[in-house]
């Protein structure tokens, strides 16, 4: 008896522990919770609330809401808000048909859309019609089956509108052998064996036996004397034996025992639990064993048969197969499974249609407006309008006798010339050319190449002989030009820039023309200033009449006396070209900044110290020493701050200064 209890203790726990491993809806195959009676659920709902497939649970009290599966507190929220989503699974209210909740939870002017649609929502809170019996409408609007559209790979739609593996187990009216897919539809008890049509029968066995049972109701044979022993043998007599036995043979044809329902009598001759797997694909066997697993994509029954599972799809795949961007949504999930998903909200600016999906608040401008906006004249014009949005739209057309250009601007009728006439107008012999047509309008033009061994200018577009650049000093004295950085083209008509045509001697400099000229003062009938004569001021003029030398210096004469007049502070006095060598204070006797030396035997002292002074060198400084009669007092200047003065007595004087080279 207590063996028996045992038995059956180990049995029950044995279902117990398979119906919990073997639930439809378990950690394996639900994301969401599981329901009481096995189903899973997205676990969102404050009446399901739950994860992970554990067991759904209901918010109640304080905690009244469920987010992400868990019991939190919820308080709706609809302040300034007339439509949308609550934030507790609930809402805020419904929008008029023509409307459409928008971003800020009021409800907007909405165009219903049902262009390629047969089905579902026309955006607008109204319908594009109603699927058949048996069919449900896609997120795209056809009605198609329960699958909404393609199923996994290695899955087929069933008629249920599930998705199942493509092999699907087939065991009606089969107890046992294979169900078609890999699987099995149940194991035979031992003694007996699975037919070709599934169904488990009683296999006689005689081997060795000459008499008794055959283990399937019917007999191996009788004897014709003495008696069938337990081994099926005729013997002169048997001596029936049960002890420790409770069952099977007492080895004389007899019985020990019957064992009772759901118990086989084993070898030993013990009443122990007999599995039972007769149409069973899988679940327990009711002795602690099993009749077998179910493949991956598949669970164990409470009718002990392999059935196809669903995993249930995340909220965004939820969203993103429903083509749903915003707002509230309340379908059958992949499963088939009613789910309510907030599938997000819109950016500033936009509203959320009741298709789901973010719609622009703005305004479209008219297409008059459009083309103002543009400066679109005329013709068809492409782009953003003032809300963002690609357009072409038609401008119109030009009045007669005029044009509509590509810039969709109206312009005077004209004939664009061919790009022959393009060059002979503008005179291009070859090369590209740009230019304005006789229309008006920018036009580049290749007008060809040179022939006859000439090439192109390019520069000019003219075509001209093949030519040898000249050399740098070519270029410079082609261009007459002496010192300085010169840029011109070349005899080639190529662009040149050279850095330096020369430079310019002591006495002279690089003028802005690039020539060198003279840095020398010169003779004129106006007083001019001497340089670096410190605080006294020294001035000069010719009293007579000055002309150009041979060499390029300036000759001041004049007859009949001395030819140069100074002004020294202000005072006016004549200078003395030469020296009369009587006296040594007629004449300079040092001279500064030349370091030339003058005593009073040299001739023309006061004529070359003014040259000296006014740039020129003394070597080839001239003037004229002759005796004379004038009576005037005079002077000799020289470039310091020193003025010389000679001798009034002295009536000496001459008729010319040369100042050259």
């Amino acid at each position: 008896m207590t063996l028996r209890l045992l038995i059956l203790s180990l049995l029950l726990l044995g279902g117990c522990i398979w119906s919990t491993n073997h639930k439809p809806c378990s950690p394996q195959n639900c994301s969401g919770c599981c329901t009481a009676e096995g189903a899973c659920v997205p676990g969102a709902e404050a009446s399901a609330c739950g994860s992970g497939g554990a067991e759904c649970v209901t918010c109640a009290g304080a905690q009244n809401g469920c987010r992400l599966g868990t019991c939190v507190a919820c308080f709706p929220i609809c302040d300034g808000r007339s439509c949308g989503p609550d934030g507790c699974g609930g809402t805020c209210g419904a929008c008029e048909t023509g409307t459409a909740c928008g971003d800020g939870g009021t409800c907007v002017a909405c165009t219903p859309s049902c262009d390629g649609k047969t089905c579902g929502d026309d955006g607008c809170g109204g319908t594009c019609g109603a699927c058949a019996q048996g069919e449900q409408c896609s997120a795209s609007g056809a009605c198609t089956n329960g699958c909404g559209g393609a199923c996994a790979q290695g899955e087929v739609c069933a008629a249920s509108g599930q998705c199942v593996p493509a092999c699907t187990p087939s065991c009606a009216g089969r107890q046992c052998g294979s169900d078609g897919c890999g699987g099995t539809c149940g194991t035979c008890p031992t003694g007996e064996s699975c037919s070709a049509a599934g169904q488990c029968a009683c296999v006689p066995s005689c081997a060795g036996k000459v008499c008794g049972s055959d283990g399937c109701g019917g007999s191996c044979g009788t004897c014709s004397t003495g008696v069938c022993n337990g081994a099926g043998q005729c013997v002169v007599s048997c001596t029936p034996s049960c002890t420790g036995k409770t069952c099977g043979s007492d080895g004389c044809s007899g019985s020990c025992g019957a064992c009772g329902a759901g118990n086989a009598c084993s070898a030993g001759g013990q009443c122990q639990c007999a599995p039972q797997c007769v149409g069973r694909q899988c679940g327990s066997d009711g002795c602690g064993g099993s009749c077998g697993a179910c493949t991956a994509g598949t669970a164990c029954d409470v009718a002990y048969q392999c059935v196809p599972v669903c995993m249930p799809e995340s909220n965004a795949t939820f969203c993103s197969r429903l083509q749903r961007a915003c707002g509230a949504v309340t379908e059958n999930d992949n499963c088939g499974v009613p789910r309510s998903v907030y599938c997000g909200s819109c950016m500033v600016g936009q509203a959320c249609t009741a298709a789901g999906q973010c719609m622009s608040t703005c305004t479209p401008e008219t297409d008059a407006a459009f083309c103002t906006r543009l400066g679109a004249q005329c013709g068809s014009k492409s782009g953003a309008d003032n809300c963002g949005t690609s357009r072409t739209v038609y401008c119109g057309a030009c009045m007669a006798g005029l044009t509509c250009t590509a810039a969709n601007q109206c312009v005077s009728a004209c004939a664009p010339e061919t790009d022959a006439a393009f060059c002979t107008r503008l005179g291009a012999q070859c090369g590209s050319k740009s230019g304005t047509d006789n229309c008006g309008a920018a036009r580049s033009v290749d007008c060809g190449g040179c022939s006859n061994g000439l090439t192109c200018a390019t520069a000019t577009n003219t075509c001209v002989n093949a030519c040898v650049p000249e050399t740098n000093p070519q270029f410079c004295t082609r261009l007459m030009k002496t010192c300085g950085t010169v840029s011109a083209p070349d005899n080639c008509g190529t662009p040149r820039t050279v850095s330096s045509c020369g430079t310019c001697g002591a006495g002279s400099a690089c003028s802005a023309s690039n020539v060198c000229v003279s840095t020398r003062l010169v003779f004129t009938t106006s007083f001019q200033a001497l340089p670096n004569t410190g605080s006294t001021v020294i001035e000069y003029r010719c009293r007579g009449t000055v002309t150009t030398t041979a060499t390029g210096g300036t000759r001041c004469y004049r007859s009949g006396g001395d030819p140069v007049e100074l002004r020294i502070n202000g005072a006016t006095w004549l200078l003395y070209p030469g020296c009369d060598g009587l006296d040594d204070t007629n004449c300079m006797t040092t001279l500064t900044p030349s370091s030339a030396v003058f005593k009073d035997y040299q001739v023309n002292a006061g004529g070359r110290l003014l040259c000296d002074a006014m740039g020129w060198p003394l070597a080839k400084t001239l003037a004229d020493k002759n005796p004379g009669t004038e009576n005037a007092a005079v002077a000799v200047v020289q470039t310091g701050p020193t003025v010389v003065g000679t001798h009034p007595g002295l009536k000496n004087y001459g008729t010319y200064v040369n100042c050259e080279p």
